[in-house]
This record gives structure tokens, C-alpha cells and sequence, in this order.
């Protein structure tokens, strides 16, 4: 049975199966070395991850997971692995059926996936971080930041010695990512003004 899992129809599954698995333990990996968003200012980048954020008081956690995140490609590429091995060598039922069992087993990874990240994020949020502490903090944009009025982007602060991700709106021009800000105003919508940094 062994030898059926890399020879034939066994590689479609076992491939997808193998990698994603791999991946997920790198990242969750990551998530518990360098915090919640495996992401750390020395140069792990969070790569592909579109909105995976930390939690807080200032976070809406129904945000926390993103379809293009490398976790959601993982827990796809493994749900379809794993569950298409299953499905025909454990069940021995035909390739169509096998396919999509993997399909549906990866939509049910991806869910649950989104439930784990969210209750990590909200697991997170409990801390007693009051906005108004941000005013005056440095940061860096997480995911950009619209011109004024036009919506919503995240921004990463370091508060009380952890790295978190809050809602930010921008007092005047678009912020891309990775640009310097620095909190103007802390919001009553739970968001935080933000205007590019200047050099010193």
C-alpha cells in the first residue's frame, strides 16, 4: 500500500498531502516562536498572507482569516490530499469519488482553520490594551491603508512589549504597506488615525 501512495493515482493525492502538511507545520511553527501572525520584523515574512491579523480590543477577529493565506493553501492542499488517500485506499472508492472527497475535506479544513485562527485572535483580544495607549506610537502598515475617508487597512504596533495589528484609517494620502506611521488619534469606531512618519 505504501508504494500505491507515490506511484500513479496515489501522487495526486499524496503530493498535495505531503506539502501541505509540511507548510502548515512551518507556519504553526512560526505563529508559536514569533506571535500569533508568524510574522517577525526580522524578515519572516507572512508571504501571501493577505489579512491574518492579531487580535485586540481594536480588531474585528472575523477579519483573522483570509482564503489567500498560506494556512488556507495548506489546510486545502492537505484536507484534498489526506482525504482523497482516505477515500481510495482506505475506502477504495473510484478516482471521481476519491476527488471529491478530498475536495470537500479541504473546504471543511478551511473552515475549521478559520475557526482555530479566530479564536486565537479573540483569545489574544482579552488583553487590557485601551486605544488611547496607541497615540503617539510608531508602527508599520500591515496591509494598506486607504486615503482619508475610503476605508480601512491594518497597522502594527509594538504595545506593552507585543506585537499587535490594529484597524487604521489614514488623515490624508493612501499608506502603502510596510510604509512608517505614526497614530494621530484613536477613534470611538475602534480604529486609529494614521499619518506617514516623517524622518527625523
Amino acid at each position: 500500500m505504501f508504494d500505491a501512495l507515490f506511484t500513479g493515482e496515489g501522487l495526486l493525492f499524496s503530493l498535495p498531502a505531503l506539502a501541505g502538511s509540511f507548510v502548515f507545520l512551518i507556519k504553526i511553527g512560526l505563529m508559536a516562536i514569533v506571535g500569533v501572525d508568524g510574522d517577525a520584523d526580522v524578515g519572516v515574512a507572512v508571504d501571501g498572507d493577505v489579512d491574518v491579523n492579531l487580535g485586540d480590543d481594536a480588531h474585528d477577529s472575523s477579519h483573522a482569516f483570509s482564503l489567500l493565506s498560506v494556512q488556507s493553501i495548506a489546510a486545502i492542499l492537505m484536507g484534498f490530499g489526506w482525504g482523497g488517500l482516505t477515500a481510495r485506499f482506505a475506502l477504495d472508492w473510484t478516482l471521481p469519488l476519491s476527488v471529491l472527497s478530498g475536495l470537500a475535506v479541504a473546504a471543511l479544513m478551511v473552515w475549521l482553520l478559520g475557526l482555530m485562527m479566530k479564536g486565537m485572535y479573540d483569545l489574544q483580544s482579552s488583553g487590557n490594551i485601551r486605544l488611547d495607549d496607541t497615540v503617539g506610537l510608531h508602527g508599520t502598515v500591515y496591509a494598506s491603508v486607504p486615503a482619508a475617508g475610503k476605508g480601512r487597512g491594518k497597522l502594527r504596533l509594538v504595545v506593552n512589549q507585543r506585537s499587535r495589528i490594529f484597524d487604521a484609517i489614514s488623515e490624508g494620502g493612501a499608506l502603502a504597506t510596510n510604509a512608517k506611521v505614526k497614530v494621530v488619534r484613536a477613534n470611538g469606531d475602534n480604529t486609529v488615525t494614521v499619518a506617514e512618519s516623517k524622518p527625523a
